[in-house]
């Protein structure tokens, strides 16, 4: 029996046109955002909440035993994300890219008390990111992560075509698990 992972604190996105300067929107992005807890993910690159959980669940392994990679929490997220053990390919795998039309505006949870994933208001999350995205140039979308080939592809997920639908979440788990184990 599996338990349904609780609500990942973001918000899909949609900008009005496909991003064609990237740079500029992440540094003006970097400028507004109220803290290093928040970030910008390619929208594929978001398989489920169970994925986006066990991503920041490793990024805090990997800052509580000393493994982490980059001091920056977002990058280290995105790295784990990408399965790969370079900062660098994180961003090429799951940062925005030119040509997104979609992506994820998110927060990174700051901890987690006796074992149990923190909480976060969905309403109280709204209020804070609806500037951001007003900002961005960009609208809300009712979506929720999902494994998608287009996400398997994105963050280079070797798979076979047949098992793709039905076990895509553990693909995009996998994934996360390879940029954990060493070089």
């Amino acid at each position: 029996m599996t338990t349904q992972a609780p609500w990942f604190p973001c918000h899909a996105i949609t900008f009005e046109h496909a991003l064609e300067d990237v740079q500029a929107l992440v540094a003006g992005f970097l400028e507004i955002r109220p803290d290093a807890s928040w970030l910008l993910l390619a929208f594929d690159a978001a398989a489920s909440e169970r994925h986006l959980w066990t991503a920041w669940l490793a990024m805090r392994r990997g800052y509580a035993d000393g493994s982490a990679i980059s001091r920056n929490a977002d990058a280290e997220f995105l790295r784990l994300l990408s399965g790969t053990h370079q900062i660098r390919i994180g961003f090429e795998r799951a940062g925005l890219a030119s040509g997104d039309e979609r992506a994820w505006l998110l927060r990174l949870p700051e901890t987690m008390d006796d074992g149990v994933l923190p909480t976060t208001e969905w309403r109280a999350f709204s209020t804070e990111s609806q500037p951001m995205i007003n900002m961005l140039g960009a609208r809300l979308m009712p979506n929720r992560p999902e494994p998608t080939l287009a996400g398997l592809n994105r963050l280079c997920i070797e798979y076979h075509e047949q098992g793709a639908n039905t076990s895509g979440e553990k693909l995009f788990l996998g994934h996360i698990i390879a940029a954990q184990t060493s070089a």
